[in-house]
This record gives C-alpha cells, structure tokens and sequence, in this order.
C-alpha cells in the first residue's frame, strides 16, 4: 500500500496515545524518536522508520563544538540525501534497487565512521550526545534502505500539517 499521512491530536504527549490511535495498525510507522512509539516498535507489528532529518538536525545544531566531525557527518548525511533526490518520482522497487545498491553501503560506511569518532570524544560532549542519538536510532533509519515506500526522512508528513501554534 502507498504511503499516507495521518494526523491524530492528543491533549498531552502521554504514550498512551499513539497505542490507542494506532490499535490496529500493523506496517511502518515513519515517525520523529518519541519515546511514545517505543512500545508499538516492542510488539513487532509496528516497524519504525526513523527520520534522517531529525538526526541530521543533532548534528547540525553541534557544529559549533566541533566543526570538523559534523562537517564530515553532514556531508555523509547529504549524499545519501542526494542519492533520494535521483529517485524521487520513481516506482517503490527502482528507489530500492538504487538504494540497496548505492545507500546501503553508504549508511554502512557512516555507521563505521561514527563507531570510530565515538572513540575519540568525550561521552559527555554535544558531539558524543548528537552521534550516540543517529546510533540508538540506527535500525529505524536503515529501513528505508530495504523498503522503497518509505521516505528518508518524515518531512513529508510533518509538512503536510503544516505550522501549529
């Protein structure tokens, strides 16, 4: 089935939410880290889909620490960006066969750099904080790798809403 944007309000951010909202759901749900999610992801009939933006942001808001480790993450981030931009328009099975063959490799290869930079930085620092989210979000953001419906990021559907006040 193609994807869709849905929308659902809750007075409040409580986790209960989306468990009651997303009841008979079963497929992937691309969504932002909200821990409110966790437990649909824990049933096994929800699968995540995390958001390269989201974890691109982390990044971009650290470049002041250190320049150079977010420059080489940012531009990491933006060729698999560019890779989306070629396949946009395309069938679900032409964006995976690109993906698998071009994408996959290079989220590897990110995930490798990282492992690595994550050796040399303190634990505590923004920069340490900023790779250790890409990494607790690491399986979501590899779904779109495997799946040539799902979108990189969610910017679709948290643009299809538009500003809230």
């Amino acid at each position: 089935m193609p994807p869709a944007v849905w929308f659902a309000y809750s007075p409040d951010r409580k986790g209960v939410h989306p468990q009651n909202h997303l009841a008979g759901y079963s497929g992937v749900l691309q969504a932002d880290a909200y821990g409110g999610y966790r437990v649909l992801y824990e049933s096994g009939r929800i699968t995540e889909a995390a958001c390269m933006a989201h974890a691109r942001r982390k990044s971009t808001m650290c470049m002041q620490e250190c320049h150079r480790h977010h420059t080489e993450a940012l531009q990491r981030i933006g060729e698999l960006y560019a890779i989306e931009a070629e396949v946009r328009g395309c069938t679900a099975e032409q964006r995976l066969a690109a993906r698998k063959a071009r994408a996959a490799p290079l989220m590897q290869s990110l995930y490798d750099w990282i492992q690595t930079q994550m050796k040399t930085l303190s634990r505590h620092s923004d920069t340490a904080k900023a790779f250790a989210y890409l990494l607790k979000q690491w399986d979501g953001l590899n779904v779109y790798c495997s799946n040539g419906w799902v979108e990189i990021d969610n910017n679709i559907a948290e643009n299809a809403y538009g500003e809230w006040p």
